[in-house]
């Protein structure tokens, strides 16, 4: 389920969330850091679940951190599980430790089978769609002063 934007209002939920940061290890901390910076101004975000690996889950760890929410750290055990560790990370979290989410943000890269199946009945959004609707916004700024000036 696509997470739908109210625009209206810049807002999608007023209760507190807890979102889980996902994706690749190639993500820039800068666009993580662009990214749930803006989504904590649409929403009120209380904590952040995310891995320990490079890339978008140590910088969503990092943001919460910085901006004093709750994280949450989960981790694959590469051990035991090989090459499965990070689905049956993902599942577990999901399903066990933080069925609570609210909302899954997924960053570029690879996610596990697990979060693509579950992004099939939580809410998600992609953080294209953010940055997206983040420069929607700063472009309508103008325009808005402008009309509120006349």
């Amino acid at each position: 389920m696509i997470l739908k934007w109210n625009l209206s209002n810049g807002t999608v939920s007023s209760k507190p969330v807890k979102v889980m940061g996902i994706g690749g290890r190639d993500v820039k901390a800068s666009e993580v850091r662009e990214v749930l910076d803006h989504l904590s101004h649409l929403i009120l975000i209380r904590a952040v679940v995310s891995g320990n690996k490079k890339g978008a889950e140590a910088e969503a760890k990092r943001w919460a951190s910085a901006s004093g929410k709750k994280h949450y750290p989960t981790t694959a055990d590469w051990g035991r599980f090989g090459e499965r560790a990070e689905n049956v990370r993902d599942q577990r979290v999901l399903n066990v430790l933080h069925p609570d989410i609210d909302i899954i943000v997924r960053f570029p890269g690879q996610v596990s089978s697990a979060v693509l199946d579950e992004m099939k009945n939580r809410p998600y959004v992609d953080s294209s769609a953010i940055l997206m609707e983040k420069t929607l916004r700063e472009q309508d700024e103008p325009h808005a002063k402008i009309e509120s000036g006349i």
